[in-house]
């Protein structure tokens, strides 16, 4: 039919459904919460209104809290292994969506991630073929 025969506000019939809520943020590792910190104080400084929002509203998410048992990783612990020749590394463990803003994070979906994810200090960890002992926990 065509539109001259019917009224302006006729829909047709067509009832599109209400856009959905945005989703809810989780809440971020302490170091994610911090980072965000600064980026919003970097923000405030240039004036970037929108940016501003968007990290208040990353903030309101609130933080994770360090698991009972602190001598488990678990999210926002930093991790510090060692390999058989004695090289260190530290590792924090972070949510997915603060990987690139947390340094040296990894998310537990990811290789390093999820071979300390539920580790001890003193357990060893296999990654990539190698051997690494966990030496320390930390809760930053």
């Amino acid at each position: 039919m065509s539109k001259a025969f019917t009224r302006e506000d006729d829909d047709g019939g067509l009832h599109l459904p209400k856009p959905a809520p945005p989703a809810a943020r989780p809440p971020r590792t302490r170091m994610g919460y911090a980072q965000l910190i600064i980026q919003r104080d970097r923000a405030t400084t240039t004036g970037d209104a929108a940016r501003i929002a968007e990290l208040e509203a990353s903030l309101a998410a609130g933080t994770l809290e360090p698991p009972a048992d602190s001598g488990v990783a678990a999210l926002g612990a930093e991790i510090t292994l060692r390999d058989a020749r004695g090289y260190v590394r530290v590792v924090r463990l972070v949510t997915a969506g603060e990987v690139g803003l947390v340094p040296r994070g990894a998310s537990p979906a990811s290789p390093v991630g999820a071979a300390v994810l539920g580790a001890r200090v003193g357990q060893d960890v296999e990654l990539e073929g190698a051997e690494l002992s966990v030496v320390k926990i930390a809760w930053p």
